[in-house]
């Protein structure tokens, strides 16, 4: 059997996605582990085996093949690298696309509020997450310590000597990433912890600093969700440049207004 176990689920597959088979042309004994709200891009493929369960609300982007490999950096860009590897943004949902991540927290909560008594814990900050990504740190900071150079023969540019491209090791066995992407990527996993043991703390337990610590990032991630929204706005309007202007969109403004709740 080839199949794909995609028990957490959450996610979306795009049209054109390459995602299961009924045959690796040799023993039918391979598999895919997928993880809680991935995002598999148009015409997106990957190749058997693979284990992306360690990394949730990640993202495969459009026409990327993704090699045979496990991959431990959650809500991290997958996008095509090289023959040989594919290049990883970890983290960079957390900066760069937090819309994604509050929109399936805030959908998914409210769908089974209305209709469940058992409704499981949608929070993607959960303990459970925190855990992948205080792995997460740990195994960047081993790449970054070891410094694993890409291999020259496979690299298609002549890379910066200030941010090379380092082999990821057991953080993700078939990838690379960029020194300044690794290092970004340790402080927003932090925060996003720091942020996850905050939302689980009783709020009668909060003193003077947890209350300045969660007002500073949700303050940030608003920026984040502002700015997100604002880059769909002006692509909008390069490709439709005669429509208007359009203005903030009522799911947006129910983000905000969910991110001003968590205010302690």
């Amino acid at each position: 059997l080839i199949a794909c176990d995609w028990r957490k689920g959450r996610g979306n597959i795009g049209y054109g996605a390459n995602l299961g088979a009924n045959h690796s042309s040799r023993l039918p004994d391979q598999s895919a582990c997928f993880g809680e709200g991935q995002f598999f891009g148009l015409n997106s493929a990957v190749q058997f085996p693979g284990n992306l369960t360690e990394a949730p609300y990640s993202i495969l982007a459009i026409s990327t093949t993704l090699k045979p490999q496990r991959i431990c950096l959650p809500f991290s860009l997958i996008i095509s690298g090289t023959n040989a590897f594919n290049r990883i943004i970890p983290a960079w949902n957390l900066e760069n696309n937090i819309f994604l991540i509050l929109r399936t927290y805030r959908k998914m909560s409210k769908r089974w509020q209305e209709g469940y008594s058992d409704a499981p814990d949608w929070n993607p900050f959960r303990s459970e997450n925190r855990a992948f990504m205080h792995r997460a740190c740990e195994l960047l900071t081993i790449a970054l310590d070891k410094h694993q150079e890409l291999p020259s023969e496979t690299q298609t540019a002549t890379p910066n000597s200030n941010n090379m491209p380092l082999l990821l090791g057991e953080a993700a066995t078939s990838s690379f990433a960029f020194q300044a992407d690794i290092a970004a990527a340790v402080i927003s996993y932090q925060q996003a912890i720091r942020f996850g043991e905050l939302l689980d703390q009783p709020s009668e337990l909060f003193g003077k600093k947890d209350v300045q610590e969660m007002n500073e990032i949700i303050s940030e991630m608003l920026l984040n969700l502002n700015k997100c929204r604002e880059k769909d706005r002006r692509l909008t309007q390069v490709v439709h440049p005669a429509s208007p202007a359009p203005k903030d969109d009522a799911e947006l403004l129910q983000l905000r207004d969910f991110l001003e709740s968590l205010r302690p």
